[in-house]
């Protein structure tokens, strides 16, 4: 057999380096379409659920009998999931539905702001009273806590799952101090203000130990004697189990010792009521929530701004 390479071999090499090299390019070009197609596809079917989770489907559910459902879900606050600004109207037009038999707050939410809460559960209170035949419930997720239970008190019933959790009846404020850290590296902080304690909430500033006092006894101790009033209010008589049990310092309490204290008053779902309801179908169920668009919530989901919520402190603020 001979060694020597003909023309002809070395054209049928070529041929086949080229060929090979063509199928690597309509390959990647292959699999460059399907990447495109499989995004465009994730695309439209997570803003399909988005729009179908979140109050912009069709209303044909809302046109029978129906337990009415408003989202109490993630952060309470301006530009938030729960802002009471997007919140009432659809709390407006859920009670106004005359198909709607029951309301249903569905809660899992950390808190939030106070103002927000209080306009909520403030105008929950005068939907009630203007259609005292909808009876309102409040069903717990995973937790509801300060703000959230702000709001949940103006339920008729609060129903909880054994591991909910459930209090939380404080207040706080919050901020970091990087003093420390600015004279290790040198950076003098300038500031000009009017009034003594304009800046008592700057990071980089020395700490105002009598402006915060004042703000926890103005503002901090008024707003958490408001919460107290509105749980003692709406709860009424049935705080009567928790005899001797501070209530009001913070803690949460599961869903199950929060039934035994009266902070809630059974356990259950939305699924459960809509087989309890008189009047309607198993299940017949509308969302009337309308929660503003957000692309990196359509994206990511709702989970990470609940995550947010609750590693972010409130900045200048205060909240629930």
């Amino acid at each position: 057999m001979s060694d020597n390479i003909t023309e002809r071999d070395l054209h049928n090499k070529y041929h086949q380096i080229v060929k090979a090299f063509q199928d690597g390019q309509r390959k990647e070009r292959l699999m460059g379409y399907i990447f495109k197609f499989l995004i465009l596809a994730y695309l439209f079917v997570t803003t399909y659920t988005y729009m179908f989770m979140f109050g912009f489907g069709s209303d044909n559910a809302a046109k029978e009998k129906h337990i009415a459902i408003i989202n109490i879900e993630g952060g309470i606050g301006s530009g938030q999931q729960v802002d009471a600004s997007v919140i009432v109207p659809s709390i407006k037009k859920a009670f106004e539905n005359e198909n709607s038999v029951a309301i249903v707050l569905q809660s899992n939410s950390p808190g939030g702001s106070p103002a927000h809460s209080d306009k909520i559960h403030t105008e929950l209170q005068y939907y009630k009273s203007k259609y005292p035949e909808k009876k309102l419930y409040a069903t717990v997720g995973d937790v509801c806590a300060s703000g959230c239970y702000y709001i949940a008190t103006a339920a008729d019933e609060i129903l909880v799952n054994k591991t909910s959790m459930l209090g939380s009846i404080g207040v706080k404020a919050q901020h970091f101090g990087y003093t420390e850290i600015m004279n290790k590296l040198g950076v003098e902080r300038r500031s000009i203000s009017v009034g003594d304690h304009k800046t008592f909430m700057d990071p980089f500033s020395d700490r105002d130990l009598e402006a915060e006092h004042a703000f926890r006894d103005s503002v901090l101790v008024k707003t958490h004697e408001r919460f107290k009033e509105v749980v003692r209010t709406t709860r009424g008589e049935k705080l009567d189990k928790a005899e001797g049990v501070d209530l009001f310092n913070g803690l949460v309490w599961s869903g199950e010792d929060a039934v035994e204290l009266g902070l809630a008053d059974g356990l259950g779902n939305v699924f459960e009521l809509s087989r309890t309801i008189d009047g309607i179908e198993e299940g017949a169920m509308h969302n009337y929530t309308t929660v503003p668009f957000s692309f990196k919530r359509m994206i990511m989901g709702a989970a990470v701004e609940v995550i947010q919520s609750l590693s972010e402190g409130p900045g200048v603020g205060y909240e629930l």
